[in-house]
């Protein structure tokens, strides 16, 4: 009998070993698993963000050089003649982007403007913030940061200065756009992810959630109960390129995201985008 009860405990000891030993193999699996999945979504991301972010900086340098043409046909020409409606038309054809174009003089009055449903502001005059009157003071071709426009829409402008025959700076030829159009186009093809441009201030140029478009993202109230937000737009800032998650307010409640970055830039302006999504 006692032979039995040894050999039963044997057999008992045997069975509880090998299911814990099941036990890690499984977990070891999932484990596995896991870590496979989030290398697998980390890879697909990066490929989304090298697409989306090339995409971009390619429509932005097609609206740079446009602007930068311009200025120099018009070097020493009539800013108000029909070198400068042709000038300013072909700048608009160069791009789908383009909301308009306009010349104006050293005092920020409008000259050319096109298309037609912006020719009203011809003979208007900027208002002295205006990015275009403000690059007067520096003679040097700017891409500006994010505004909100008159109509009401968030905007950025690409403008060069034009000089006159004598070399002095007679006036400026300015092309709008809005990057937020510009990034939804480029990123619909995007599967289960979503992209975002960020400025080097921390304002967000454009996010699937239109109501974040213009929000200072370390000083708006949006962001105060997110850190982990605030810390990788940071980052940004800091870094050319890198990745990271954090926590947001989700449709469900707070989602885990995780999110890689790379940066774009025209003259001295200096954009980050991402791409994010759902941590797998």
């Amino acid at each position: 009998m006692r032979t039995l009860k040894i050999a039963f405990a044997v057999a008992v000891a045997l069975v509880v070993i090998e299911s814990a030993a099941l036990a890690v193999v499984v977990t070891d699996k999932r484990t596995t698993d896991a870590k496979l999945r989030g290398s697998e979504q980390r890879a697909d991301m990066v490929t989304a963000l090298i697409a989306v972010s090339s995409k971009f900086q390619e429509e932005l340098s097609v609206l740079d050089q446009a602007t930068s043409e311009g200025a120099a046909r018009l070097a020493g020409q009539d800013l108000n003649g029909s070198l400068a409606r042709t000038v300013v038309n072909d700048t608009l054809a160069s791009s789908e982007y383009a909301i308009d174009v306009l010349t104006c003089d050293r005092s920020g009055k409008v000259l050319a403007i096109g298309p037609e449903p912006w020719r009203w502001m011809s003979g208007t005059t900027l208002n002295a913030n205006d990015p275009v009157v403000l690059l007067m003071d520096d003679n040097r071709p700017i891409v500006s940061g994010l505004f909100l426009t008159l109509e009401g829409f968030w905007a950025v402008t690409v403008a060069y200065p034009v000089v006159d025959s004598n070399g002095v700076v007679s006036g400026a030829i300015s092309t709008l756009f809005r990057p937020d159009h510009m990034m939804e186009n480029i990123s619909r093809s995007l599967n289960g992810m979503s992209a975002m441009v960020q400025q080097s201030d921390g304002v967000i140029l454009y996010d699937p959630d239109t109501t974040q478009v213009g929000k200072d993202v370390f000083t708006d109230p949006m962001f105060e109960d997110y850190p982990q937000v605030r810390t990788i737009s940071s980052m940004m800032v800091g870094n050319t390129s890198g990745s990271g998650q954090y926590d947001f307010a989700g449709s469900g409640g707070t989602v885990t995201k995780l999110i890689h970055w790379t940066t774009v830039s025209a003259l001295e302006a200096r954009w980050s985008v991402a791409v994010h999504m759902a941590a797998a």
